[in-house]
């Protein structure tokens, strides 16, 4: 989780602020992105090559991408659904499962994802 104490935001905020200006000037292309990351982690891996730190490592990233999802994307989603209409096959079995089994299959799925 991205919600980390005060003290340690102070300590690594000025760092991650010059590379979120740097990625800024350089128009924040997947490319750069996925080279800081890459960067990241591979120092990570440096420190502590074990099957620990692999375990470590995409865990973090896939806690950090559901997240990014939860917080972002799928409100965005939510948004497009709503101008554009949704796919006719998720609005009927919506439609089926009420708001509450709506909620529970969504806990569901996201236990398996």
């Amino acid at each position: 989780m991205p919600y980390i104490a005060e003290d340690r935001r102070a300590k690594l905020d000025p760092h991650v602020s010059e590379v979120i200006s740097t990625l800024r000037e350089l128009g924040w292309s997947e490319g750069d992105l996925n080279y800081t990351i890459s960067r990241l982690i591979g120092a990570a891996f440096e420190e502590e090559s074990r099957y620990h730190t692999i375990a470590r490592v995409t865990g973090v990233l896939k806690n950090v991408s559901d997240e990014f999802y939860r917080r972002l994307a799928a409100p965005y989603e939510e948004q497009a659904i709503k101008k554009n209409g949704d796919v006719s096959e998720f609005a009927r079995i919506i439609a089926k499962l009420g708001d509450a089994n709506r909620e529970r299959l969504a806990a569901l799925l996201a236990e398996v994802t």
